[in-house]
Order: structure tokens, then sequence, then C-alpha cells
């Protein structure tokens, strides 16, 4: 399952950018990650990583030949301390809404290190970039938009459907006023 949602989780991106994808490529890691533990989550965690940079970023073999190979493995080392940081919290008996907040500042965290703070700067492939253009973007930045991508797809995940209604409706919203806001006239 990590490595299918992987391949679905690529295809939100460039070339075929179907952002809506990107939530069924994480709901997929996340149900592979349920009930696993330390090395078995890291390792289902990097293959996720592996499969989605692999394919969403597979143009870059092109520019660096065999060698992308290590960044991919880079890229996908962020994915597997993401299981490993999962795993930790639900050893220590984190449920609920806790696990569904520490879920999504665990997801965005790494996002934000891997694209903002560790030294290649690689802010590709984030769950907010996924949904493209939106008025939310101004509001939130782009990593406001992956707290409530994750935040929908983890109480999707634990069935909290309630609970989901909030941040889909805010996602949706904002998604959705791109459509209808008009097209400023050249003057």
């Amino acid at each position: 399952m990590a490595v299918l949602s992987g391949a679905v989780y690529a295809m939100a991106y460039p070339p075929l950018g179907w952002g809506w994808l990107v939530f069924p490529g994480l709901v997929g890691l996340l149900l592979a990650l349920r009930g696993q533990h330390r090395t078995r989550a890291r390792t289902l965690g990097f293959l996720h990583g592996m499969t989605a940079y692999g394919l969403g970023v597979s143009w870059l073999f092109h520019i660096f030949g065999p060698m992308v190979v290590v960044l991919w493995c880079v890229l996908a080392a962020f994915t597997a301390l993401f299981a490993e940081m999962q795993s930790r919290a639900s050893t220590r008996g984190v449920a609920g809404w806790q696990l569904a907040v520490f879920t999504a500042l665990n997801w965005c965290g790494w996002e934000f290190i891997r694209a903002e703070l560790f030294p290649l700067k690689f802010p590709w492939m984030t769950a907010g970039l996924a949904m493209g253009p939106n008025t939310l973007l101004p509001w939130v930045g782009v990593y406001g938009v992956s707290v409530l991508v994750i935040l929908s797809v983890v109480l999707l995940t634990m069935r909290l459907w309630k609970s989901a209604i909030i941040p889909l409706v805010v996602l949706g919203g904002g998604l959705g006023l791109l459509h209808h806001s008009p097209v400023p006239q050249a003057g």
C-alpha cells in the first residue's frame, strides 16, 4: 500500500497535476502506517517517499543521471522520519484529536524542514502545492493549506467524519472561490 499510495501521491503534481490525488496518496500512507512501529514504519515511509519522488521528479534523471537516486533517497528520508514520529506517537498512546493535530503538524513540519531549512531547500511536492493557486494562499500560505489537507485526510482516515467537515469546508471554499473570483481586466 505504501508504494501504491506513493505513486498516487506523485500523480498529484506535474506533469499530470491531478491535485486531488494528494488525498488518496496520503490516505494510503496513513493506512499503511497504522499499527506499524519503528523499523517497519520507517521502511514503509521510505518506500512511499522513494516511489513518490522517483515518479514525481523523475525528470531530474535527465539532469543528474543515475546519481539522482541519491537525491530521491534523501527526499524519501523525510517521509521515513514522518513515519518514525507517527510510530512514536502511537506507541505513546496519542489518539483521537491529539493524533490528528500531531499528524498534521508532523507532516507539515517535515515539509517545512525539507523546503526551507534543509540545505537543498526542496519545496516541490508539498501537499499545499498540489492544490494549486487558490484564495487561501494569501491568508495561510502553502503550509497552511498543507495543514488543512493533512488534517482532512487524517480525520477521514480516523473516521471522524463530523470533525473532517470543518477543514474540508475551509479548503473546499478556498479552492472553490478561485473559480468564482472575477479576473481583473487590463485597463
